[in-house]
């Protein structure tokens, strides 16, 4: 039977439940229905369901509606996922009339017309609880808590009482759902949902039953040791329901299982035993190798995984402090549990100890801004550590202490921190194809030894490829480790390695604990430019001749028999054409000899020069030696191309020195042309 209320003059509510039909009213309809049309709202997201009177048949739901002779609009078998807002509007030439009606439709599921959920959570877990017959907004909304008969109300008109002993731990949701935080076995029991409008009930209760799972030890922390007996206690609290209905109507099942998956009752070593069936205990002889190993305990619905407990071995030191050891990558994010961590954060201190030097990151609750490392630091809502974009620089010891009006409470919680690093010995411009590159994989620690992490923990570090296979079987790679926590890797590039990934391992035990990935990158190759030919001269630049590029002229001096005289250097011509090894020789010794005869030159007019200061002759004496041209060719030919280089040095007179001090010998060359040619 479907129920509909008035909230307003243009707003009704109708509640129905699942596979009824139902019948929204266009409360305003004009005659006839081509004006009217429908569309649906829900998640933001709205639907045209009605047109202009027809119905869109590209909707979900278009099967199972119809228009009523009043404009109303009938939904067959209706669904929880017909709930939402419904809209009727009048359109008249293309204009609105008036506002809209609006219908908002709740479904109530379940037998009896009420909506019942079993909801399974760990201890020390967040558990949502949904409120599936919500009205639009939360402010109709009120959650109910009962447990031993007693009925608690933790929300009401959508505003969270203050007055319970958990409404720390509450919120509401935007759907109106109630989330729990940081669960307890305490937190087990019956919640209900229900919606007011007006001051009357909508609708029938959303009964949610939550149940908690939580795993204990028989053992003290200071008793857990290598050698000693150890019971594990799993339990499923309930509340308002017995285990029996649980395990026959909805079908629940505990299973304790290792860290793979792997069901414990079909190995000898452990004895498991129910003493009923929401109960289950495990006892094992502990080995040297369970410490830091997990054993959970699963609940499954109808072989649903549900939810799952786990219990972690850990070994205490002799001072009874709680050891833990943590392995990331560089540049991870990493997360180091406050496994003693009381109820808020605002008792806990975080300390970080390297080198000796101890340093508070979090005090009270609050993070310290003088540390180099704060803009990385968080505390989450469990009290642990969250450090972003982890370095080697931040491995060492940290410990979470607990502080109650100044006094501790319980021993320190200790986390060593281990940082995994890859590097390589050639630089970003050296990787190619076809050299040879060296990588170094590092495990990084402080305040331990990397033999009692070999030792104790059974750490190891292994070179993989993308796949996974260990490179140690291939004989490309060379792997050489100088010490246990330094692993390094060298092989001979390839093309295809271009992208290719190489991983550094960490495994604790044969279990993977961190990994990090060095990923070959080829630089682009860089494009070879052939210099453009370069044209040198030795003087003080003069007028450019016609008939002459690229070449500077130096003014000629006279000689006894003319008063001036001036010679334009011939044009230089390339030469491309392919010299033989004779013509080279002769090349050569053509130049050397030129240069010779220079030399010789030079050093008889510096001697003649001498002899006239000598004599103190008034005399001039004036030797004219003219040279047409003296070109040198030279042909060099390298490997895969052809390279020409013509030097052609062409002087257009040498003169004599003339006596006296006032003799320069820049004034001896008319003109040097060099031309360089590819």
């Amino acid at each position: 039977m479907c129920v509909s209320g008035m909230n307003g003059a243009e707003v009704t509510h109708v509640f129905c439940s699942s596979g009824e039909n139902v019948r929204l009213s266009c409360n305003n309809a004009l005659s006839g229905c081509t004006s009217t049309t429908w569309t649906y709202d829900r998640h933001s997201e709205a639907v045209e369901l009605i047109a202009g009177g027809i119905k869109k048949k590209d909707t979900e739901i278009h099967e199972r509606l119809s228009l009523d002779s009043d404009c109303s609009l009938n939904i067959k078998n209706v669904t929880k996922e017909d709930r939402g807002s419904y809209s009727c509007r009048q359109y008249v030439n293309g204009v609105q009339q008036v506002t809209d009606a609006r219908v908002y439709l709740h479904v109530l599921h379940g037998s009896s017309g009420v909506d019942e959920t079993h909801v399974f959570c760990s201890s020390g877990e967040n558990v949502r609880l949904s409120c599936n017959n919500a009205l639009s907004g939360c402010t109709s909304t009120t959650w109910i808590y009962t447990r031993h008969s007693e009925t608690v109300e933790l929300i009401a008109g959508g505003i969270k009482k203050k007055d319970t002993e958990r409404h720390e731990r509450l919120s509401l949701g935007s759907d109106c759902s109630l989330n729990i935080k940081n669960v307890t076995k305490e937190d087990r029991g019956f919640y209900a949902c229900r919606q007011y409008v007006n001051g009357p009930q909508q609708g029938a209760d959303a009964h949610v039953y939550l149940h908690v799972l939580h795993v204990s030890s028989s053992s003290s922390q200071s008793e857990i040791r290598s050698g000693r007996s150890v019971t594990l206690s799993c339990q499923l609290y309930y509340d308002r329901v017995s285990c029996d209905s649980l395990v026959g109507s909805e079908g629940i099942d505990l299973i304790w299982v290792n860290q793979a998956g792997v069901n414990l009752q079909t190995d000898s070593r452990f004895q498991i035993f129910s003493s009923e069936q929401c109960l289950s205990s495990l006892t094992t002889t502990l080995l040297n190798e369970d410490h830091n190993r997990e054993w959970r305990c699963q609940v499954t619905q109808r072989n649903q995984l549900k939810t799952s407990a786990t219990y972690t071995v850990q070994y205490s030191g002799s001072s009874g402090v709680d050891e833990t050891h943590v392995f990331c990558s560089s540049g991870e994010n990493v997360r180091l549990s406050c496994n003693n961590a009381l109820p808020g954060c605002t008792s806990t201190t975080w300390l970080y100890s390297r080198h000796s030097e101890a340093v508070e990151l979090i005090a009270g609750g609050i993070k310290r801004k003088d540390t180099e490392i704060h803009e990385r630091l968080s505390l989450g809502s469990d009290c642990s550590l969250n450090i972003k974009n982890v370095t080697k620089e931040d491995r060492g010891s940290y410990s979470c202490r607990q502080y109650v009006n100044g006094v501790q409470q319980g021993t320190d919680a200790q986390v060593y921190l281990h940082v995994l690093h890859v590097s390589s010995s050639s630089s970003q411009s050296e990787i190619r194809s076809g050299r040879s590159v060296t990588l170094s994989c590092q495990l990084y620690y402080d305040r331990v030894s990397c033999d009692s992490l070999v030792g104790s923990e059974r750490i190891d570090l292994i070179w993989v490829n993308q796949a996974g296979v260990n490179l140690q079987t291939d004989s490309r790679f060379q792997i050489f480790s100088s010490e246990q926590c330094l692993i390094s890797l060298t092989t001979t590039l390839l093309n295809e390695d271009h992208n290719r990934e190489w991983r550094c391992q960490v495994t604790q035990r044969n279990q993977l604990k961190t990994s990090a990935t060095y990923t070959v990158k080829y630089s682009a190759p860089t494009e070879t430019k052939t210099p453009s030919p370069v044209t040198s001269s030795t003087s003080a630049a003069a007028p450019t001749q016609p008939g002459v590029k690229d070449s500077t002229l130096i003014p000629v001096s006279s000689s006894n028999s003319e008063k001036s005289s001036q010679t334009t250097a011939a044009p230089t011509t390339r030469d491309t054409t392919p010299n033989s090894p004779k013509q080279v020789i002769g090349i050569v010794v053509a130049a050397a000899s030129a240069v010779l005869l220079a030399v010789v030159l030079w050093v008889i007019c510096r001697k003649r020069a001498d002899n006239r200061r000598g004599t103190n002759d008034s005399v001039e004496h004036k030797d004219d030696v003219t040279y047409t041209e003296v070109a040198t060719h030279c042909t060099i030919q390298a490997r895969k191309k052809e390279v020409y280089d013509d030097d052609k040095v062409t002087y257009s007179s040498i003169r004599g020195a003339t006596a006296g001090p006032q003799d320069d010998c820049r004034q001896l060359y008319a003109s040097v042309n060099k031309n360089h040619h590819k």
